[in-house]
């Protein structure tokens, strides 16, 4: 009895020392002695002579919570200030490495390939860099949650996290039946301009939805994917006829699939209407198929500039004529036998009867296949400047092996050892992140659009 007593002394005495060492005195001021410097006691964790972990903690999460209130404050202005009809790209700052520094390159096999950076414990800075990185700021409560975690168990944190739905509703004219778009060719000019002007009201209603989204959301890292999927397959509101229910549709196929399959994401972009009216692929026929959407889908969607020929866009076109959209029936997508070409094509050295499924199996059975969209996911969530090689082609050969599962194409990123590099990862010293944007204005698909007069 004796001897558990004794033991029950030292644990709560230990709980008390612990305490202090995590809670700074109100003064600000570094206790040595609740931080266990004093004679003859073991100082707690990797202390500096007469530093106290607790204020140094304290004061490094109040400089996150300054800059996490500026993020906030600066969304709350697009709401409520004079951009509040427009969605600003809110992205965090390329973190740009040190001047005069190189990349850090994985020259031993087993360098690249080893998790033992995974198992370090997350200070300050790395639980900080990664939910900026991943997110759109770093709130003190995320911080702290994530401080003493191994890395290896945030990543898991925030993978597990993502979402293929929104936390907050939607506008119900979002899930409602789309307008007649297909009528307003015959209104007269005074109802034409009432409907084109209700079509921009539901626009900046979406455009405020989503950025009340980004804050209040528990999921940021979904509406930072969401957002790079918005970047990667562009569209652009005015340019598909203010059809704004094509728009917010979209968005919400992206949660829906920016997660899972890249092949069935890439297979729904194809039937996208606001894809589809985007780049004219509602033109495509027969005997003129339009080549937009299929230079689109092998340039700038999958394979990259460079690595497919002029005749292989031509094929491709031809196996996504009849792809279009119904007005008639809730703006859906519909096959039109009457402008689909059912001939064989000749596509990456095979010969067939193809169509757009076909197609996207095809591209995705190219050696290069992957290695683009694994770039592209590098520079938003790493660096633009520091490219090493060894390891991108370790996440792209990864992805290909998941059958091109996004999930593993995010979870690569986020443990890979460059993304916890020092030259990645921010020190604590720096200046706070800044919120910018394009001159040129929002992501294509929610700019605003002056009104003007239509005549289809």
């Amino acid at each position: 009895m004796e001897d558990d007593s004794k033991m029950e002394h030292r644990s709560n005495l230990k709980s008390v020392q612990a305490e202090k060492v995590l809670r700074p005195s109100k003064s600000g001021s570094s206790d040595p002695h609740a931080c266990g410097a004093v004679s003859g006691s073991p100082t707690p964790f990797s202390l500096q002579p007469n530093t106290c972990l607790g204020a140094s903690l304290h004061k490094k999460l109040n400089r996150s919570y300054l800059r996490h209130s500026a993020r906030l404050c600066f969304l709350r202005f697009l709401l409520m200030g004079s951009l509040s009809a427009t969605l600003v790209s809110c992205t965090v700052e390329r973190f740009q490495p040190v001047a005069g520094s190189t990349p850090q390159s994985s020259n031993a096999l087993v360098q690249q390939f080893s998790d033992h950076h995974l198992e370090q414990v997350m200070s300050v800075a790395d639980a900080r860099h990664l939910l900026e990185r991943t997110g759109f700021g770093a709130h003190p409560e995320q911080i702290a949650r994530l401080i003493g975690k191994r890395r290896h168990e945030g990543v898991d944190k925030i993978v597990s996290r993502l979402r293929t739905e929104p936390w907050l509703p939607v506008p119900s004219w979002v899930r409602e039946p789309a307008p007649a778009f297909w009528a307003r060719g015959d209104m007269e000019e005074d109802e034409r301009q009432r409907f084109n002007m209700a079509r921009d009201r539901e626009m900046g209603e979406f455009r405020n939805w989503w950025v009340y989204e980004m804050i209040e959301s528990p999921s940021p890292q979904t509406e930072r994917l969401v957002l790079f999927w918005h970047n990667h397959f562009v569209s652009a509101y005015a340019a598909i006829n203010e059809q704004s229910v094509a728009i917010a549709r979209q968005n919400l196929m992206f949660r829906k699939l920016g997660t899972g399959s890249y092949r069935a994401l890439l297979k729904a972009v194809i039937r996208d209407p606001a894809m589809l009216n985007y780049l004219d692929n509602e033109n495509s026929s027969k005997e003129h198929p339009n080549e937009n959407l299929a230079r689109e889908l092998l340039e700038l969607f999958t394979l990259g500039e460079g690595t497919y020929d002029e005749a292989t866009v031509k094929e491709a076109a031809r196996t996504l004529t009849g792809y279009g959209v119904n007005d008639l029936h809730n703006l859906s997508f519909q096959i039109k036998p009457w402008h689909q070409d059912r001939g064989w094509k000749t596509l990456f050295g095979n010969y067939g009867n193809y169509d757009g499924d076909d197609l996207v199996d095809l591209i995705l059975e190219q050696p290069t296949a992957g290695r683009f969209l694994t770039h592209k996911f590098w520079k938003n969530y790493i660096s633009e400047i520091n490219l090493d090689e060894s390891e991108l082609a370790a996440i792209s050969a990864t992805f290909r092996a998941s059958d091109f599962d996004l999930t593993v194409l995010y979870r690569s990123m986020l443990t890979t050892p460059a993304f916890w590099a020092q030259e990645t990862v921010r020190p604590s010293s720096s200046p706070p992140p800044i919120w910018w944007w394009e001159p040129s204005g929002p992501p294509e698909c929610c700019r605003p659009t002056g009104r003007r007069s239509r005549t289809n």
